[in-house]
């Protein structure tokens, strides 16, 4: 292993070019696989070690690396049967909207609290829900981890993601899309907010892949006039769904006694070659399609 690492130290310093050609030529070395093997996750579902997510990172690296080699021969390839899309272009840059800030916690912020917004009044269920969120808070303390990530102290920059401000940027400047065709395409999955964002949103615009993770700190853009807004009908229209759509999600996974798993490394681009991002949370339901394992940037990239 040793040996193997030494090929990307020995290029020069800064060579970025020069640690892609090496990735490239070793993206299906032996190593890789031995890496892979070692990074696996403990069959029991307690948390990997270091040494554990360090191998299962190594094969994601260098193949990420290897990745910006692999998509010249791709383009080159591309450009022989695509010379009308690639021969007659106009790049242009959407201007990044306010992301709306995170809401802050409060007196309601408790499991107890958060349950009942979930459930219709009265609902028979719950008593035992709430048996299991307990349960569960005291495994892992999730009651003073969600109301600490929303603390005034740690409230981190919400993001927008790019493929929400283009599916934007589109339908309020009344764009037409290329053929006819609305999609918008990205370099890997959606996190869940963003394709529940587009199966709600007005514009109808295709569905975009998604892995279903959800990030803690995907926003939806930030309306200064609030309730004067021309947008807040639309917008209040569209995040009253995905808040509906969540909670089911959320009260499935109560039924089933797991709700969700955030300490394992997990990759999602459309490559596998990426690292994720801390901060994400697994919400798991039989009936939801699961995604490729990679991400290195928080849900979709910035603008």
């Amino acid at each position: 292993m040793i040996e193997f690492l030494g090929r990307f130290t020995a290029q020069p310093s800064g060579d970025l070019t020069a640690n892609c050609l090496v990735a490239y030529e070793t993206q299906h070395h032996p190593m890789l696989e031995t890496a892979a093997r070692l990074g696996r996750d403990p069959e029991d579902g307690s948390r990997a070690g270091s040494e554990t997510v360090d191998f299962k990172k190594l094969p994601h690296y260098v193949r990420r690396l290897a990745a910006h080699v692999r998509t010249i021969t791709q383009v080159i390839d591309d450009g022989r049967r695509l010379r009308r899309l690639l021969d007659t272009y106009r790049v242009t840059a959407v201007r990044p909207s306010i992301p709306a800030p995170r809401p802050q916690a409060d007196i309601h912020t408790t499991l107890r609290g958060i349950l009942k917004r979930l459930l219709p009044a009265g609902d028979e269920r719950f008593g035992m829900m709430l048996v299991h969120l307990e349960r569960i808070n005291g495994q892992s303390g999730l009651e003073a981890c969600i109301q600490d990530r929303l603390s005034l102290a740690k409230r981190e920059k919400s993001v927008i993601h790019c493929e929400v401000q283009v599916l934007e940027h589109f339908y309020h400047n009344k764009l037409r899309f290329a053929g006819n065709d609305p999609s918008i395409g990205c370099s890997k999955p959606s996190w869940l907010c963003c394709r529940l964002y587009f199966q709600h949103h007005p514009l109808q615009c295709a569905q975009v892949d998604a892995h279903n993770r959800l990030y803690i700190n995907w926003a939806p853009k930030l309306l200064p006039d609030g309730v004067k807004d021309q947008e807040w009908k639309v917008q209040r229209h569209v995040l009253g769904e995905i808040a509906h759509e969540l909670g089911n999600l959320a009260v499935r996974g109560l039924e089933r006694v797991g709700i969700c798993r955030h300490d394992s490394v997990n990759f999602d681009s459309l490559d596998g070659s990426t690292v994720s991002w801390d901060g994400h949370v697994e919400l798991y339901d039989s009936g939801s399609e699961t995604a490729s394992d990679d991400s290195d940037e928080p849900g979709g990239a910035l603008l």
